[in-house]
């Protein structure tokens, strides 16, 4: 072989070489890291669940970095957690951001006072629904009632004198600039079971139905919740041409991004019929099942501006006011007849003597979560008794 096609073929060999070399150094490469990630992981699971260990594992800073915000869903499954941990139970959360939401005078922010009271007494329930505060610590962020107005409300809906080592345990803001540093502030050096924002509709100064918006500036407060396992309770309001409408979580004002950050949403109504009568409605409940979301809670508003439950509930539909179409108005005599005690049937039969040809199946329907008794909740008259001016008026 002439010594040119030697060098030729020396040469395409060592190229050969070389790549294979290449190739190999670069898939070792690969492996190295990930058995350095995989040894630095393990490393760091023994230090999370051995803090007594002595040993001495080198952790790549880049990795530790990592691994400050990378929660293992093994972690998550080891918790065996089988229920969701709740500051009142089956309506508010441990921790999140939720809204009790409703139209002018409803009685919301004497809802929630009364709520922040009973947490920081340590009361057992709330209107029947059982507390589990840690702390029985709440801020509550006031916009619309200043100090002056808050000493009246307060001492309105609770004429005896709360023990000062526990009202002290209820602190109110005022001052709102900068309100997102003065909570956090706040939660750095106390334990809070709760902040409750009266209103959204004040601190929030953007666009309420610009939903990238409303969504940020909701997210600043949910990331709190979740650094402090706090939870926030927001203030908010329903459209006024949603009062006749059965409620639903559709009923607030502004974007959808509000609704859809919430992790459960609260209408709170008047009754058409009783003015001294309130729905809770849990309208949105993302932890719930929805035996809890389809009828309302009643509850008596009182002259003190205090609210109790009746145990009594009241299906949604019942709740709007009837359109003026013929299948409305038999509707509302329906369930009027089903107040008085009358049987399916009976209903049926004395529809059909009125000329109203409904199946029964259609009445069975509008009347099956309608209860056999004299007291009327709900819409019952095409003019309910309108409301005078009195002290409830004050409160939004």
């Amino acid at each position: 072989m002439s010594e040119s096609k030697f060098n030729s073929a020396a040469e395409g060999t060592n190229t050969k070489r070389r790549r294979k070399s290449r190739i190999m150094t670069e898939e070792n490469a690969v492996k190295q890291q990930e058995e350095n990630s995989n040894l630095n992981s393990e490393a760091s699971a023994q230090a999370d669940s051995d803090n007594t260990s002595t040993t001495t594992t080198t952790i790549d800073p880049e990795i530790a970095e990592i691994l400050k915000f990378l929660v293992p869903a093994s972690k998550l499954l080891n918790n065996k957690r089988s229920s969701i941990p709740y500051l009142v139970e089956s309506l508010f959360q441990q921790s999140g951001v939720v809204t009790v939401a409703g139209s002018s005078d409803t009685g919301k922010s004497s809802f929630l006072r009364q709520l922040a009271t009973s947490i920081i007494l340590g009361d057992a329930d709330f209107l029947g629904f059982k507390i589990n505060a840690r702390y029985n610590r709440v801020i509550y962020v006031s916009t619309e009632d200043d100090e002056t107005n808050m000493e009246f409300l307060l001492f309105k809906q609770n004429p005896e004198v709360i023990p000062e080592e526990k009202s002290r345990k209820l602190k109110f803001i005022f001052e709102t600039s900068n309100i997102l540093k003065k909570i956090e502030s706040t939660l750095r050096k106390f334990s809070i079971d709760c902040i409750i924002i009266d209103a959204f509709s004040d601190l929030f100064e953007g666009d309420m139905n610009q939903t990238n918006k409303v969504r940020s500036f909701l997210t600043k407060f949910s990331n709190l919740s979740v650094k402090y396992n706090t939870l926030f309770i927001f203030l908010h309001h329903t459209g006024k041409r949603t009062e006749d409408l059965p409620p639903s979580k559709n009923n607030l004002i502004g974007s959808q991004g509000f609704e859809a950050k919430m992790r459960l949403v609260i209408e709170l109504r008047k009754d058409f019929s009783n003015k001294q009568i309130r729905h809770l409605c849990i309208v949105k409940g993302n932890y719930l099942p929805s035996e809890f979301k389809d009828k309302s809670y009643v509850l008596q508003f009182d002259e003190n501006m205090r609210f109790t439950n009746l145990n009594q509930r009241v299906a949604f539909e019942s709740l709007g006011k009837p359109s003026a179409d013929g299948n409305n108005e038999a509707k509302v005599k329906a369930i009027a007849y089903k107040r008085q005690g009358l049987s399916l049937n009976q209903i049926t039969e004395r529809l059909h003597s009125e000329g109203l040809s409904l199946s029964r199946s259609t009445v069975h329907n509008w009347v099956k979560d309608i209860s056999s008794n004299p007291t009327t909740y709900g819409y019952e008259s095409d003019e309910p008794e309108s409301e005078d001016n009195s002290e409830e008026d004050a409160d939004d």
